[in-house]
């Protein structure tokens, strides 16, 4: 299981990674502008908690509560981009 997780973490981070990140100074002239699923903010929050996951060992000595944490919050930005 901890093989499975460590490959959908990896997935998440290739996601995150093609993701469009606002920011100023393009030189592009404008375009429509649809709302980004995740802040820049957001995004950096993401890439913490997969940190916090891959840290854990395969077989935790005790129940991990920060991995818990990290899941609500990886769900709560899947359901943003969903949206």
């Amino acid at each position: 299981m901890h093989e499975e997780i460590l490959k959908r973490l990896a997935a998440i981070e290739d996601t995150i990674s093609k993701l469009p990140i606002a920011g100023i100074g393009h030189n592009n002239p404008p375009e429509a502008i649809e709302p980004l699923p995740l802040s820049g903010r957001e995004v950096e929050e993401i890439r913490n908690y997969i940190a916090v996951v891959k840290a854990q060992p395969a077989a935790p000595a005790q129940l991990p509560t920060d991995v818990g944490l990290a899941a609500t919050r990886q769900k709560f930005f899947a359901q943003k981009i969903l949206d």
